[in-house]
C-alpha cells in the first residue's frame, strides 16, 4: 500500500471521527457531548488498524530510500574509485612521458657531444696529417735540395757537362720553394 493512500485513509477517517464527534448531543450546562459509542469505537478501530498499515507503508519507504541511498553511494564510491584509478595511470603515463622526454634529451645532449668529440678527433687527425705530410714534404725537400747543390758543384768543375734541367709536372729538379709553389698550385716567376 502506498504512504500517500494510507495517509488519505487515516486522514478520511480521522475526518469520519470528527463528524461523528460533532454530530453527538450536547449536554446543556457541560461541556460534554454525548456521542454513539459503537460509531466511535468502529472508528477508533480503523485508525488503529490503518495506523499500523502506515507506519509499514513508512517503513518500507524509509527502507526503500535506504537502498536507493546506499546504491547512489555505492556508485559514487565506483565512480570514484574509478576517477582515482584513472588520475594515477594519467599520472602514471604522465611521469613516463616526463621520463622518456627527458631521457630523449639526454640522449640527444650526449650525442651532441659526441659528434662533437668525433669531430674535435678528426680535426685534430686531419691536422696531425697535415703536419706528417709537412715533416715529410720538407725532408723530401732537403733531399732533393742536397741532391741538386751536389749537382751543381758537379757542374762548377771542370769537364762535366751540364745535366738538362727536369721541367716535368713532378717538380723534381726545381729547388724546394720553386717545388712548394708548384705543388701548391701557384706559379713563380723564374
Amino acid at each position: 500500500m502506498e504512504l500517500a493512500a494510507v495517509h488519505v485513509d487515516l486522514a478520511e477517517q480521522v475526518d469520519q471521527l470528527e463528524v461523528a464527534l460533532g454530530a453527538g448531543w450536547h449536554v446543556p450546562g457541560t461541556q460534554r457531548t454525548l456521542i454513539d459509542r459503537a460509531t466511535a469505537l468502529e472508528l477508533i478501530d480503523q485508525v488503529r488498524l490503518s495506523v499500523p498499515e502506515q507506519v509499514w507503508a513508512a517503513q518500507q519507504l524509509l527502507h526503500r530510500r535506504e537502498q536507493v541511498l546506499a546504491t547512489a553511494h555505492a556508485e559514487g564510491e565506483a565512480v570514484l574509485a574509478s576517477a582515482r584509478r584513472q588520475a594515477l595511470q594519467r599520472l602514471a603515463d604522465r611521469s613516463l612521458e616526463q621520463v622518456a622526454a627527458e631521457r630523449a634529451a639526454q640522449i640527444e645532449r650526449d650525442a651532441r657531444r659526441g659528434a662533437q668529440v668525433i669531430e674535435q678527433q678528426g680535426e685534430q687527425a686531419a691536422a696531425d696529417s697535415l703536419r706528417w705530410l709537412r715533416t715529410q714534404l720538407d725532408g723530401l725537400d732537403q733531399v732533393l735540395a742536397r741532391q741538386l747543390l751536389a749537382s751543381e758543384q758537379a757542374h762548377e768543375e771542370p769537364g762535366s757537362a751540364e745535366p738538362d734541367q727536369v721541367n716535368d709536372a713532378s717538380g723534381y729538379g726545381r729547388s724546394g720553394a720553386e717545388r712548394r709553389v708548384h705543388i701548391a698550385g701557384g706559379h713563380r716567376a723564374a
